[in-house]
């Protein structure tokens, strides 16, 4: 873990220049200010993932924040930011003067691509407390939709907000270091899941999905599950998911592919993942072949070559 700032009574003055901590590494330009207090004790800490962190910010005085199109303009830093408000609130208010409130136990949406002003504000007995995931937008924006506004807020009662609360709690509550690959996942998988909370509170109209993306699903679900049976087939999909071959074909078209291209392409990415991931004389090709349902080791290792042209022992680690 690294602390990103310490601010107290005899340093606060001068959060403007160290709020971005070393190398102004962290956040984005804007104009910060800590309310003159006796009880003055602002920290960041943070757990950084690649390009994700999670941070905790906690305060016992009010801190705001103001982030104008010059600052954009100025560092063209573009991250989308998930605040998980544990005590206190935070009071976010966009050019246009909407504003919104996000108090204990929800969860604020902001990005950095947009001007606002924030508040954080502490509780009655002087503690605020936030945990707050960022990412760059552009690895945000397939979970979630720049049509959802900066400033949304979102209840972590039940559901995919509350099991994502859970999970930002967990990974910065882990001890044990957890590593730089299942911490990303793990960010992702929290945006993800606020992303299909706020689909699942929109309007019936805009979430509804047609029948042919039912279908379609239903047929990449089938596919994913019996990948690896050698026995797999049109016939085989078409009875599972209750369709005929000529609409199997019509909707893998949809998809821009056809079911042999996507079986086998499919079961070529597995292989060459597991080949890769493995030690000579680890796990015998013929055993990899016949795993991923190829009825025999030579028909797995011309495929194979043809695809990535060399053979299945050429890349295996030694």
């Amino acid at each position: 873990m690294e602390t990103i700032f310490h601010f107290d009574r005899l340093n606060y003055e001068r959060c403007q220049e160290r709020y971005r901590g070393e190398g102004r590494a962290d956040y984005y330009d804007g104009e910060y200010t800590i309310d003159a207090s006796k009880a003055v004790d602002v920290r960041a800490d943070k757990k950084a993932f690649g390009p994700s962190s999670v941070i905790r910010l906690t305060s016992r005085t009010r801190l705001k924040f103001r982030r104008a199109r010059s600052h954009i303009r100025r560092d063209n830093i573009d991250l989308s930011i998930l605040w998980f408000v544990r005590r206190g609130s935070v009071r976010f208010i966009s050019t246009d003067a909407q504003s919104s409130i996000a108090r204990e136990g929800d969860v604020l949406l902001t990005r950095s691509s947009n001007p606002f002003f924030m508040e954080c504000l502490p509780e009655a007995d002087g503690q605020h407390d936030v945990i707050h995931v960022t990412m760059p937008t552009h690895l945000v924006r397939p979970m979630i939709s720049d049509r959802v506004p900066s400033g949304t807020v979102l209840t972590a009662s039940t559901g995919c907000i509350a099991i994502a609360r859970q999970m930002v709690e967990d990974v910065f509550a882990d001890e044990e270091g957890i590593s730089q690959g299942s911490g990303l996942r793990l960010t992702e998988a929290v945006f993800s899941l606020v992303g299909d909370s706020i689909g699942q509170r929109a309007p019936p109209a805009a979430r509804q999905i047609s029948i042919a993306q039912r279908r379609i699903e239903d047929v990449m679900r089938f596919i994913s599950v019996h990948l690896c049976d050698p026995n797999l087939n049109t016939a085989a999909v078409c009875k599972g998911c209750g369709i005929s071959p000529r609409y199997l074909t019509s909707l893998l078209q949809m998809r821009g592919t056809s079911f042999t291209d996507l079986v086998w392409g499919q079961r070529m990415e597995k292989a060459q993942a597991w080949l890769l991931s493995s030690r000579a004389g680890e796990v015998p090709v013929s055993e990899v072949a016949h795993s991923l349902g190829f009825k025999s080791a030579a028909h797995f290792s011309r495929r194979f070559k043809r695809v990535f042209s060399y053979n299945p022992s050429d890349r295996r680690s030694g």
